[in-house]
């Protein structure tokens, strides 16, 4: 994670918010660095690889074998615009759409939930250039952020993940263990992702396998990256609230004071 990178993520009951406070992160970027610098390492990056990814998610265990948890598509336009929408299996096999994150290159973030009609969106200062600096740069062969100089710990074997060469790095020494393999000819895309468990004496327990099934090359589908017209704009509070009402589940006495940071910044950003 680059110094400054601040991450507000909630998921309860299956519904996500997530908001990536880039605009703030580039502040602090510039706080470690020379802002001219960072301004030039922004304009100089390699631009982003246009595709579409069909990635999942599977639970690893010696019982059970290997689930399948999930299944996201990942979209990525020239411009640096993403969108990334994951259906979650529930209860009997059932797919359940935990919405679209929306990241826009004019600085747009939002969070779009089709189910109950709603987005949450903000627009901060710069906050492209953050995501800019944030991705890892493949004139490193993947081994540094554009923001940053360091390179992660401990490189791994690399592996062919549908047919690309990789570059692999464990990310920090924690709990779960992560373990990331990225391709520099899809711009540092992440195709491979190994989350692993450990017991006290480090041994692995368990295993969450993240893999690319799918890459397809190109312009993805414009339609992914609009926000539909006559879907009514709330807070994140309201969003939480409206998303466990959807699911029949009770909403905790104190919801909005879950979300106060969050939705200070929405009263300040908000699109």
């Amino acid at each position: 994670m680059p110094r400054g990178l601040k991450l507000l993520i909630t998921s309860v009951f299956g519904i996500g918010i997530v908001l990536i406070a880039s605009g703030f992160a580039y502040y602090e970027y510039v706080l470690h660095g020379t802002k001219s610098l960072l301004q030039r390492r922004v304009v100089e990056a390699p631009h982003p690889i246009a595709l579409t990814a069909y990635v999942n998610r599977y639970r690893m265990s010696p019982a059970a074998g290997s689930v399948l948890l999930a299944e996201t598509v990942v979209a990525i336009r020239g411009d640096g615009s993403s969108v990334t929408s994951t259906a979650w299996i529930g209860d009997g096999g059932k797919m359940v759409n935990d919405g679209r994150r929306l990241e826009l290159s004019d600085g747009t973030s939002a969070q779009i939930s089709d189910d109950i009609r709603t987005v949450t969106a903000l627009k901060i200062p710069d906050a492209q250039a953050a995501r800019v600096l944030n991705r890892y740069d493949p004139r490193s062969k993947c081994a540094a952020r554009i923001g940053e100089d360091d390179p992660p710990a401990s490189p791994l074997q690399g592996r062919k993940v549908l047919g690309y060469d990789t570059v692999g790095y464990v990310l920090g020494s924690g709990n779960p263990r992560i373990s990331v393999w990225m391709a520099p000819a899809l711009g540092c895309f992440e195709v491979f992702r190994e989350e692993e468990s450990l017991d006290e004496a480090k041994r692995g327990v368990e295993k969450t396998e993240i893999e690319a099934v799918k890459i397809v090359l190109g312009e993805p589908e414009q339609s992914l990256f609009q926000i539909p017209p006559s879907y009514e704009h709330v807070s994140f509070n309201e969003h939480f609230k409206r998303g466990l009402e959807k699911e029949h589940s009770p909403v905790p006495p104190d919801f909005r004071s879950r979300f106060a940071v969050e939705d200070q910044m929405y009263e300040q950003f908000k699109q």
